[in-house]
């Protein structure tokens, strides 16, 4: 098997970007990090394949544990409906009077929770 060189070499990429960061003083780099035009050309001296495939681990870790709250929040969620269900089915009409607070009750937390939600997304200050 054949191992395929890379068209650019490491040290090619590192210089262009020392050259497209800046590459001169410090103070120039740190303005230019302060000003969002790239990290400086220290940090980019250390980082190593290791760091990325670090960062590419957390992230998949990251997700997995989102993952399992939205399957987490879908499983209390059926198991709240089938209790309702439960409940009208085993008490009938006596359950009806029940069954409206109970109604109003979980309408206004999902409306407290949307309300929540769309606050800590777009309302509140970044």
């Amino acid at each position: 098997m054949q191992v395929v060189q890379p068209i650019v070499p490491p040290e090619a990429i590192q210089a262009a970007m020392r050259a497209i960061m800046g590459g001169g003083s410090s103070s120039t780099t740190n303005l230019q990090v302060a000003f969002g035009a790239g990290p400086p050309k220290e940090f980019l001296d250390k980082i190593t394949p290791q760091h990325v495939s670090d960062i590419i681990k957390h992230t998949a870790a990251d997700k997995q544990r989102a993952n399992w709250l939205y399957f987490a929040a879908f499983v209390i969620t059926i198991a709240a409906f089938l209790g309702l269900c439960w409940l009208f089915l085993s008490f009938g009409k006596d359950a009806i009077p029940l069954l409206k607070d109970v109604l109003l009750v979980l309408t206004g937390f999902a409306g407290g929770c949307g309300a929540a939600f769309g606050y800590a997304k777009w309302g509140s200050a970044k």
